[in-house]
């Protein structure tokens, strides 16, 4: 069943809220298929009513909010693990921010005579 899937998925993680992400984004998924369906069933009234395509009702673009924003807060604040330390944090220290982008595989020669010579007159 479903809430044995959910619980062997928390299981599997150290976040006590795992559980509760997994359920929330669940129901964030069934939202966006509703809202799916919604959509699908306004393009056919219109059909029907040999209507022109306008734009979605207001009811199914916030339902697709509610559900994207539902899935984000469960992934991002529910599901995520926390941050690891950077291992190469003494290493990073000692670089200057003028060699962070440098790389002696790039160069451009700007100075070079092009070989077919562009003149403008």
């Amino acid at each position: 069943t479903v809430s044995n899937c959910i619980q062997n998925m928390a299981k599997k993680e150290s976040n006590p809220f795992a559980a509760v992400g997994y359920f929330v984004l669940l129901v964030a998924s069934f939202i966006f298929i509703h809202s799916a369906m919604g959509v699908s069933q306004y393009k056919h009234w219109l059909s029907i009513h040999d209507e022109h395509f306008k734009a979605l009702p207001m009811d199914i673009i916030m339902e697709c909010f509610v559900a994207l924003g539902a899935a984000v807060f469960s992934v991002t604040f529910l599901i995520a693990r926390p941050f690891r330390e950077i291992i190469n944090a003494s290493e990073t220290q000692l670089k200057s921010i003028d060699g962070l982008f440098y790389s002696e595989d790039f160069a451009i020669f700007k100075l070079r005579k092009h070989p077919i010579s562009i003149k403008k007159e």
